[in-house]
């Protein structure tokens, strides 16, 4: 795994007409479990998901609320851009346009450009996934203020064995 960032310094600069209202969902939402899987611990069971549009399994974009439901490290408080990173890798998660029971999608990669520091505790994914020959998946990153920036995901899509 190798992992790359920049830190950059903000202006107080801003576009007005840029401001968008992040995409309904959280209260008006259904919190979903994970689907069933082969294991008993993981990313599938350390999140909380709350579903705006779409359904886990169910092809076809999706918009989904976040937040982590344990700690990152034991003892330590989650941070804002920690929440957002554990969430922007779930796109491929809640967003597919083929069958889940015939075909896997396994992300090989996961960029993210963050337009402003993230607040608050949840984080909202607005996902869309592509196949021809291979799989991309590119969502839109919200927090309760606003946009917060893109995350993009190669996918390996194959059938199921």
């Amino acid at each position: 795994m190798r992992a790359r960032g920049w830190r950059l310094a903000t202006a107080d600069i801003t576009a007005d007409w840029e401001r968008e209202d992040p995409p309904t969902g959280r209260e008006s939402g259904e919190p979903l479990e994970f689907f069933p899987t082969a294991e008993l611990v993981g990313w599938h069971t350390a999140m909380e998901i709350v579903f705006a549009r779409g359904r886990f399994l169910e092809p076809g974009p999706a918009t989904v609320w976040m937040r982590p439901r344990v700690p990152l490290v034991e003892g330590e408080a989650v941070s804002a851009l920690q929440r957002t990173m554990l969430a922007a890798d779930g796109g491929n998660g809640v967003s597919a346009p083929l069958d889940w029971s015939r075909f896997i999608f396994i992300n090989t990669d996961l960029t993210v450009h963050l337009l402003r520091p993230p607040e608050g505790e949840w984080v909202c994914l607005d996902s869309v996934t592509h196949v021809d020959g291979l799989g991309f998946t590119d969502t839109a990153l919200w927090d309760e203020r606003g946009r917060i920036g893109r995350a993009a995901q190669t996918l390996l899509v194959r059938p199921r064995p």
